[in-house]
């Protein structure tokens, strides 16, 4: 990491990239040990707090049209199934769930709130600020579809309908009670013991045990069976919610096109289990606690990596890559540090590029508007450009703007140039 200046302060090159490091987690999830032990780099980035762009934790986030895609059909079917739950009501199609969707003012309507909910997030964002309304407009496109999803989802779910004076289990850590038969949404599990937290979709309590549902709205991966177990550990460790220390006897992952049923681990499961858990979580503590914390770049794992950019042992390894085009595919959207030579054209400008020694040359970077400007021997890191050859001249490179790129400075001092300045004109 480039210029650190103290031991929880960083710079990383970037303008407006200067912060501070993140304490390490108070709790411990299952999804965030994964991310940390993809990349420890990548969590302390994402987490730490940056003054010189907001005054909010964490680096502004730039999210995809699929994720918000995704987080607005869960935000939904966890609205939904809470709502059926605490109605009483074994399934949707039963009278009792025509009037609890009649109160969430129907599909439609539920889910245009959970969009309008997830973009209030975004308000102040420095880095979507003159997007938002262009990721609503993709979202309300979508909506027939995310109402399909949603409904596919609900019309397979049956649940026990629970006590009226039954508590939700989403209450206040601290004033939790042991739940009594009946289905339960977006359940908080908490075993302070262990140091470990996680939200559980759907848990049923019958006479015959406890069942655990996660809902997942993309497809299917290797790791969402060990999440779920992971969830049955904390359903028989979390003393307030289930004092009698029970074990979950089913689980259930629940895709669009249908469920998976994952085995239920027994008394030596779970003790292995929380082994296991407890050793990864010493280890990835100790990998945050460096400083700087570990990078592990792989095009896999940096794929979509919403700090990459501040990441210089990224740049590092995108250097032994060539560009899509070097390799003589079609154009492709790439990251590129380039530094500008010269204006072009009223939206375009000569800029420089390396990729590995021998590697690189000179190209065309266009841009959306001609009111973007740029210094003479500037650098950039280029998120997103679409990679192609000009069409007039084949042997030119041509990076293009689109309104996925991102586009960010380098401070003058962070490092010696990182492209060659006598790599010759670009052919016009």
């Amino acid at each position: 990491m480039k210029g650190v200046t103290g031991p929880e302060e960083f710079t990383t090159g970037v303008v407006g990239g200067s912060g501070r490091w993140p304490p390490l987690p108070a709790n411990w999830s299952y999804s965030g040990l994964r991310e940390i032990e993809e990349c420890p780099r990548r969590w302390m980035l994402r987490r730490a707090t940056y003054p010189q762009l907001w005054d909010r934790n964490g680096y502004p986030e730039s999210p995809s049209i699929p994720s918000l895609v995704g987080e607005v059909v869960h935000k939904s079917l966890e609205r939904v199934i809470e709502a059926l739950a605490a109605g009483g009501c074994e399934t949707a199609d039963a009278p009792c769930g025509f009037e609890v969707m009649k109160g969430l003012g129907g599909y439609t309507s539920l889910i245009a709130s959970s969009i309008e909910q997830r973009m209030a997030t975004l308000e102040g964002n420095p880095r979507v600020k003159d997007h938002v309304g262009n990721l609503r407009q993709a979202l309300l496109l979508r909506l027939p579809d995310m109402r399909q999803r949603v409904q596919s989802v609900v019309s397979m779910t049956e649940m026990l309908p629970r006590s009226p004076d039954a508590a939700p289990a989403t209450m206040q850590l601290d004033a939790r009670s042991p739940l009594t038969e009946g289905s339960y949404a977006e359940v908080q599990l908490d075993v302070p013991g262990l140091g470990w937290t996680g939200r559980a979709d759907l848990v049923t309590i019958r006479r015959s045990g406890c069942e655990i549902m996660d809902y997942k709205t993309g497809s299917r991966e290797d790791d969402h069976p060990n999440q779920l177990r992971t969830y049955a550990l904390l359903w028989n460790r979390d003393a307030k919610l289930n004092p009698s220390g029970s074990r979950a006897v089913r689980l259930t992952l629940r895709y669009p096109s249908g469920d998976e049923e994952v085995p239920a681990p027994g008394e030596a499961d779970l003790l292995a289990l929380e082994h296991d858990l407890v050793k990864r979580t010493e280890t990835s503590a100790i990998e945050l606690a460096k400083r700087p914390p570990p990078a592990r770049p792989a095009a896999e794992t940096c794929k979509g990596c919403p700090v990459r950019h501040l990441c210089s042992e990224y740049w590092d390894f995108m250097e032994s890559r060539p560009l899509a085009k070097e390799e003589g595919s079609s154009p492709a959207f790439g990251d590129v540090e380039v530094e500008i030579l010269s204006r072009h054209g009223s939206r375009s400008w000569v800029v420089s590029y390396r990729r590995g020694p021998g590697s690189g040359g000179t190209a065309i970077l266009r841009t959306m508007s001609e009111s973007t400007v740029f210094s003479v021997y500037a650098r950039q890191r280029i998120l997103n450009a679409v990679i192609g050859i000009d069409e007039e001249n084949p042997n030119t490179l041509v990076l293009t703007q689109t309104s996925l790129t991102e586009i960010f400075a380098l401070n003058a001092t962070a490092q010696p140039s990182a492209v060659p300045r006598d790599l010759g004109k670009v052919r016009t």
